[in-house]
């Protein structure tokens, strides 16, 4: 059986998603930065961020407006007809955090640089946003007809 680039975005974005599951269910045996950098500007652990978009709200509400945010999101993605690959890898990675909301009341954060903590998931979503927005500026678009 051959698989089509769609075929491969969804296995691709479906093992991403089992293994960001994964590893959230085995960060918290870490604490935070257990694992990290002698300068510590890198490490790994557990890190629950209660927070949606830099906002604090209570458990119940960022849970709710994260499947909103979702379930928006397929409404426009399926009236724009955007590339199904992107898709994929946005769905894979807010479907992960939005069981981290409901398991955890926050999203699970297991990677550090810096300051900023993620997961797969996040980077998941990130690469589904660079992928559309490179795909909306530089795709090739027909050239205009000649005007007679």
């Amino acid at each position: 059986m051959r698989l089509d680039r769609h075929g491969i975005f969804l296995w691709i974005s479906g093992f991403l998603f089992f293994s960001d599951r994964i590893l959230k269910f085995l960060a918290p045996r870490f604490p935070e930065n257990a694992l990290s950098t002698s300068s510590h500007l890198a490490g790994a652990g557990f890190f629950l961020n209660p927070k949606l978009l830099g906002l604090t709200l209570p458990s119940f509400f960022s849970f709710g407006a994260a499947l909103a945010a979702l379930v928006l999101f397929l409404i426009f993605a399926a009236e724009q007809k955007l590339s199904r690959p992107p898709v994929y890898l946005i769905l894979a990675g807010g479907l992960s955090n939005l069981v981290d909301r409901g398991l955890f009341s926050g999203v699970v954060d297991f990677i550090r640089i810096g300051n900023a903590t993620f997961n797969i998931a996040d980077l998941l979503i990130w690469v589904g946003i660079f992928l559309l927005l490179r795909q909306a500026f530089f795709s090739e678009r027909p050239s205009p007809g000649i005007i007679s």
